[in-house]
């Protein structure tokens, strides 16, 4: 059997996104619009079926967060790993927005992913039962498409320096917070390591040259990272102040 040729984006979807968002996005992009922007249908099938992804790992997230009120087994490391799985998916739907298929000019912000699961926990909170009912597709890509247009005119203020400072300024905070993932899980490996070489049984006192191998790699990995966390701090701090302004400048975009 062939294999299904899978449709990427890229940007092809942009005009409809503009369109959409300068006439107020009233209701989410259909295809009466794609077909009067001249886009091929596959692109917006493949839209579609991105938006729904990104709906269903907000919804697993909000569904999550709220059952955690009452349901205590449902760790905050769950939730984290939960809430993280959004912002690539964010990212992918972002890529459809950039002026052509080589920039890299719009990025994720946290405030966006804030609003797109405030959305569906208010719709969620204002459904009525005890059911947990999602949000309509049409409705939730409605709300995509509208934050993506608005990514987009708030970008198109910027002028080239400013976006290359302020892509160094979230590369430096994605490498920090990187650093800081990869630390956690550094001492969560050694804690395992060093658990296991003290209950290991006599007979197998060998292993613990094993073991202590592995925990001098990551002590040696540990301080590499460490390194990198101080450099892109360093870094981040370079650009941190016009970085700011140029944020505060988009935050005051029409």
């Amino acid at each position: 059997m062939a294999k299904t040729k899978k449709v990427y984006n890229f940007n092809a979807m942009r005009p409809a996104i503009v369109i959409a968002h300068n006439t107020g996005n009233r209701k989410a992009i259909n295809k009466d619009l794609i077909d009067g922007a001249g886009i091929d249908n596959n692109y917006f099938i493949q839209w579609q079926t991105d938006v729904k992804k990104l709906q269903e790992t907000v919804w697993n997230y909000v569904r999550l967060k709220k059952n955690s009120r009452f349901d205590k087994t449902i760790t905050e490391d769950a939730l984290y790993a939960a809430r993280n799985l959004i912002y690539p998916k964010w990212k992918e739907i972002l890529s459809c927005g950039e002026t052509n298929k080589t920039t890299r000019e719009l990025h994720v912000a946290e405030s966006d992913v804030e609003d797109l699961i405030g959305f569906v926990w208010d719709f969620m909170a204002t459904t009525n039962g005890t059911a947990e009912v999602q949000v309509s597709d049409p409705a939730f890509r409605k709300k995509v498409e509208s934050l993506l247009g608005c990514a987009i005119a708030k970008n198109a203020v910027l002028e080239d320096g400013e976006r290359d400072t302020l892509s160094a300024y979230y590369k430096a905070q994605r490498n920090i917070q990187n650093a800081i993932d990869r630390l956690a899980e550094i001492k969560t490996e050694r804690q395992a390591w060093n658990k296991r070489k003290a209950e290991l049984p006599e007979t197998e006192k060998a292993f613990a040259v094993y073991i202590d191998a592995q925990i001098k790699a990551l002590d040696e990995e540990e301080s590499a990272v460490k390194e990198a966390k101080a450099k892109a701090e360093a870094d981040q701090k370079k650009v941190s102040a016009d970085a700011k302004a140029i944020e505060l400048k988009i935050k005051l975009a029409k």
